[in-house]
C-alpha cells in the first residue's frame, strides 16, 4: 500500500467515528411529549381556540408576542404532528382546528 492510501483510510475511519458519533446523540435523544407543549406551541394553540377554525395567517395575526409567519406555520406543523390540530384544505389555505375541545386543552396544561 502505498502512503497515500493509508492517509485515505485514516480519514475514512475518522470520519465514520464522527458520523457514528453525531448519530449516536440524535438517536438518544427523546422525542417531546406530545401532550408538553412550549410556551410559543401553547400561544399558537390558545389563538386557535380563541378562532376554533382558522388559516395560519389569522392564527399568527391573533397570536401575542407575534414570531415570525413562517415559525407560527411551522409550529402549527410540530402541533399537527403531536396530535393536537388538524387541518383541511380550502383552496390554497390550510383551515386548521383542534382535534381536542378546549376544555380538554385546559386538563392537559394543568
Amino acid at each position: 500500500m502505498h502512503c497515500d492510501d493509508l492517509r485515505n483510510i485514516s480519514h475514512m475511519q475518522l470520519n465514520l467515528t464522527s458520523n457514528l458519533r453525531i448519530i449516536s446523540h440524535i438517536m438518544k435523544r427523546k422525542p417531546p411529549e406530545p401532550d408538553t407543549l412550549s410556551r410559543r406551541e401553547r400561544q399558537i394553540m390558545d389563538a386557535l381556540l380563541q378562532l376554533a377554525s382558522a388559516s395560519a395567517r389569522d392564527i399568527w395575526e391573533k397570536s401575542p408576542d407575534q414570531p415570525t409567519y413562517s415559525t407560527a406555520r411551522k409550529l402549527l406543523s410540530v402541533l399537527e404532528k403531536k396530535g393536537h390540530v388538524k387541518h383541511r384544505r380550502n383552496g390554497k389555505n390550510y383551515i386548521y382546528s383542534s382535534t381536542k375541545p378546549r376544555a380538554k386543552m385546559a386538563e392537559t396544561a394543568l
